[in-house]
This record gives structure tokens, sequence and C-alpha cells, in this order.
């Protein structure tokens, strides 16, 4: 999907939530000026596989978030600086020239993602995102499902690279490639964005000492039943919102409630009711920065009887208070 060249608040939102995110576009000058002005393009290359390609300049300061799923998030930054919010951290990388720099991104969990713009910043850039489904979905083997679980062992982290030769001619062919309709055109790049992806798993795993973010742990248990997982996680998302209690999600799943406390724990390393705990307070994130909620709506949603203790919770979960994590994404 090739968006207008010169973009404003109203169709970057307009074309998010047609991408099918949840998001908040918040311009911090009250003015007609165009957010971007340039080449702007999201693309769904594959089931699971999704491109995003920038070329132009950042017109005047502002931000956007959007609520991203748990995967693996593969960047390559041709010219320019890039600042941008991910969870409780918030990132600045700049290309130096005539040398991409890789980036990778690592999102284990629902997560929010803030795009900040600065005027007059040049930003040339190709995105090529992975969810965490597919990758699961690829392994035959429990080594492989270890492998994959070392990538999600934290929230989210940024991965620095050198970017090689090879990934930054791939990257160029997927930019001659974007919005194309031929068929060829959409099977090479289908082939290219997994090449890209592949290449870029092989670092994560085999040269975590190159990154300048904490390196990858590898994680030496027993490999989860991803099918089953899945289905435990899904009940207590469907119940955490409407305070259900852990007799109501056993019965769902057909099983006691020492049966399904014993089972969380052995998947998550945590008690069931710290998980249908943690589970509520990611939404909280959403709350906060996509919907605006006061930390005191939030506080009341959640069923906490006082602000004070959301807030140690939500810190405790988080690394960061509700109002420092929200002024991270504005």
């Amino acid at each position: 999907m090739k968006l207008a060249s010169n973009l404003n608040k109203d169709n970057l939102h307009s074309a998010l939530v047609l991408q099918g995110y949840d998001n908040h576009v918040l311009q911090h000058n009250a003015n007609h000026k165009p957010l971007f002005v340039g080449d702007l393009t999201f693309e769904s290359v594959a089931q699971g596989i999704t491109m995003h390609c920038c070329d132009g300049e950042e017109k005047q300061a502002a931000s956007s978030t959007v609520a991203i799923d748990a995967g693996v998030s593969v960047n390559i930054l041709f010219r320019g600086t890039l600042c941008f919010s991910l969870g409780k951290n918030t990132y600045q990388l700049m290309a130096k020239t005539q040398k991409p720099l890789l980036f990778i991104n690592t999102i284990s969990g629902k997560e929010m993602f803030t795009r900040h713009l600065n005027e007059n910043q040049k930003v040339k850039k190709i995105n090529v995102s992975i969810n965490k489904k597919w990758l699961y979905s690829r392994c035959k083997t429990a080594a492989d499902r270890i492998k994959i679980d070392s990538i999600f062992a934290h929230p989210s982290r940024v991965f620095t690279f050198d970017c090689v030769e090879e990934l930054t001619n791939i990257a160029n062919q997927l930019f001659t490639l974007k919005s194309s309709l031929m068929f060829e055109d959409q099977l090479k790049a289908e082939q290219l964005s997994i090449q890209l992806i592949y290449k870029s798993l092989i670092l994560l795993l085999t040269k975590p000492s190159q990154a300048k973010s904490v390196p990858i742990t590898n994680l030496h248990r027993q490999s989860l039943k991803a099918h089953h997982k899945c289905k435990i996680d899904k009940a207590f998302e469907d119940f955490a919102l409407t305070h259900g209690c852990l007799s109501q999600i056993a019965d769902y799943l057909g099983v006691s409630v020492s049966t399904l406390q014993r089972q969380v724990k052995n998947k998550y390393q945590v008690t069931a009711i710290e998980y249908l705990r943690n589970k509520r307070l990611d939404k909280a994130k959403s709350w906060l920065v996509l919907d605006g909620k006061s930390i005191g709506e939030v506080s009341f949603l959640l069923g906490y009887s006082h602000v004070s203790t959301f807030t140690t919770a939500f810190k405790k979960r988080f690394g960061v208070t509700p109002n420092n994590f929200r002024k991270a994404h504005s």
C-alpha cells in the first residue's frame, strides 16, 4: 500500500488502521504542514510477513504509536537518524555516510511502539517483520524451539550490527519491488524477505557480542508445546479484563484449578495469579498510550483499590511508572 507523498496526521492514521494497527498519531504543532514528504509504503508480503519502506523527509515534530504483536523486526537504515520508543525505552539510531545500519528488534509479546518524527530529518529505511507464531510454526525439533525461545527471552530488545554488503543488496532489491502488482515480483519479494529474516536470525543466534544491547541469553529449559501454550494464553487473555478468576479459567480449559496452576508454573515460570495479573497490566499499556485514559481510570478498570497500588504493580512489571511509560510515547 503506497501512501500519499505528502503525508498528514489523518491519512497516516487511516493507513495504519487499514494495516490492522491500533494507533494514535500526535502532531506537536497545530498547523497544516505535512508530517512527511516522500515515498512511504506498507506491504503484506506473505502471511505473517510485512514490509515497510520509507524514503523522504520528516517535515515536523510528531509521533505515531501502534500496538505491535510479538515477532522479529529487521531494519536497514540507509540514511538519516531514526528515533523510536519500544516498550519503556527510547532509541536514537543513525546511519553513517555510505554505510547502512542494520538493527533488529525482538518483541516477545504485545508491545507499544512509537515512531518519533523530527523536523527536516531525511530518512531512508526498509523494515521486514515476521511474527512470532510464524517462527514457532517452522520449528520441527525441540532444539529449534529452544533457539527461538532464546530470541524472545526478554520483552523487547534492540540489536545493532554492521550491515554487510549481501544484506544491503537484498534490501535494495526489495526497494525496487515494493508496491508491484506483478505476480513474479510478489514471489521475488517474499523470497528476499525470508532470506533477510533468515540471515538476521543467524546474526542474533551466533553473533550476539556484536550487539550494543544486552547479549542474548540461551535458555536451557524444557521446550514448550506451542499449541497448548497458546490455548492457556488465550484463556487468560479472555478472562483477564472481565475480572475472571482461576476457577473460571480452569472450567473453560476443562482442567482442575490445581492442574491449571501447575501447568502455568511449568510453562511460564510464574504462578497463575501472577500470570493473570500480568495479562491485566499488559492491557494497561494500551489504555494509557492509545486510548488516553488517565492513570486513575486504568487503575479502576483493572480492579485496583488505590492508584498507588496499581503504580507499584506496573513499575514492578515493566520497570517504569505508568506516567513515565506514557511520556516515552508522547
